[in-house]
């Protein structure tokens, strides 16, 4: 088996005996693992040969652990949903993927109800909303599928109803739900290049918001109003924000970023990868110019940009000072206190580190971590 460790972010010193749960089996390793909403337990994925099992571990106390289901391929993704009353998880099978459901049951009882929601081909990704209310789907393939889980309005006991969203001639990369669940964003391949595109969470076509021909990465604003993304603009790359509505985007001046194109829109601040790949940019006090004079986006009518747009943060300032040390990437804001965790591939101390938001001090994180979130808490 083998033993997962917790450590408070208020105990980084290691002071104080961390939290271990152990997790007793015949297995080659852990696949995956989510906190429940009220992070009382774990939900745990664990890869053997040939095999999958799905547990749930108590986290106080040496907590009880049972094992929910054993499946015969890979489990690709396990999140917990519906304020922890279910899990949802992507499978392997003959065939492709297929998106499956877990009734979590109570303590003490053995029956367990597992439904398959959909065969969705070969899987590329798996996207839950903040709040747990949309779940995306989409695939390898060239045709793209998008769905999401939510109650049969028909009967609110029942257990969640499959709602297909729509089926593209597209790949999909940089799919995110906004914080609400009510939209769907994507980056998607068309015959005019990569563009972004959104769709309703409740359903209907893809509508697309740019035409640029060569968008990177892209994310929602933490209102769910306006997406930022990355595109060209005279050979470098450059930042640029837009209504979820549509209309012209307006671009943040003096800001260039990555050829990755990296950037992440946390309450407050957003962060975008400098282009030297060796620090993140944070920006604060973003304003549009409305012709007269600067007022802040935040605003803006909910409506889309009638034409071009300047855009400005009052603030840009550097994540860490010291941007000579290796390549960065993230970065995760706590929602409490604004520390910043990233996976920083530093030359002689390569890894997860923490970034405080009070005196910007850094701290090595135990273990490799690629795979990087908070607590909702924070």
């Amino acid at each position: 088996g083998q033993r997962l460790e917790i450590r408070p972010l208020s105990d980084l010193e290691g002071d104080e005996e961390n939290v271990t749960v152990d997790l007793p089996g015949n297995y080659r390793g852990i696949a995956d693992v989510d906190w429940s909403p009220d992070g009382e337990h774990l939900a745990v994925a664990t890869q053997g040969t040939g095999s999958s099992a799905i547990r749930i571990a108590g986290v106080a106390g040496g907590g009880s652990q049972r094992i929910l289901v054993e499946e015969p391929g890979r489990v690709l993704g396990l999140r917990w949903v519906e304020d922890g009353r279910a899990l949802l998880y992507l499978r392997e099978s003959v065939n492709g993927t297929d998106l499956m459901r877990i009734a979590v049951p109570d303590e003490g009882s053995s029956d367990v109800r597992r439904e398959l929601l959909r065969s969705v081909g070969m899987a590329s990704g798996l996207a839950v909303s903040r709040n747990a209310g949309t779940v995306v789907v989409t695939r390898h393939e060239p045709r793209s599928t998008f769905v999401t889980v939510g109650p049969d309005s028909g009967n609110p006991a029942s257990t969640s109803t499959l709602l297909p969203l729509a089926e593209v001639d597209q790949r999909v990369i940089s799919l995110t739900v906004s914080d609400d669940g009510a939209w769907i964003q994507y980056v998607g391949a068309g015959a005019a290049g990569w563009d972004l595109y959104r769709i309703p969470a409740r359903g209907g076509e893809p509508e697309r918001i740019t035409h640029s021909g060569d968008v990177r990465y892209a994310d929602w604003s933490p209102d769910g109003r306006f997406l930022t993304y990355v595109a060209p603009l005279d050979d470098e790359m450059r930042l640029w924000i837009i209504s979820r509505h549509g209309g012209s985007p307006g671009i943040v001046e003096d800001v260039v970023v990555s050829a990755m194109g990296l950037v992440s829109w946390q309450p407050e601040r957003l962060y975008y990868q400098h282009p030297d790949m060796q620090n993140y940019g944070i920006l604060s006090g973003l304003e549009v110019w409305d012709g007269e004079t600067w007022t802040p986006l935040d605003s803006q009518l909910d409506e889309a940009f009638r034409g071009r747009r300047r855009i400005r943060a009052t603030l840009d300032l550097p994540l860490v000072t010291n941007d000579s040390l290796g390549s960065m990437f993230g970065p995760h804001a706590s929602p409490a206190t604004r520390d910043v965790i990233v996976e920083w591939n530093q030359a002689l101390s390569s890894g997860s580190w923490l970034i405080s938001a009070a005196d910007g001090s850094q701290t090595r994180l135990p273990g490799q971590g690629w795979t990087l979130g908070w607590t909702a808490d924070g």
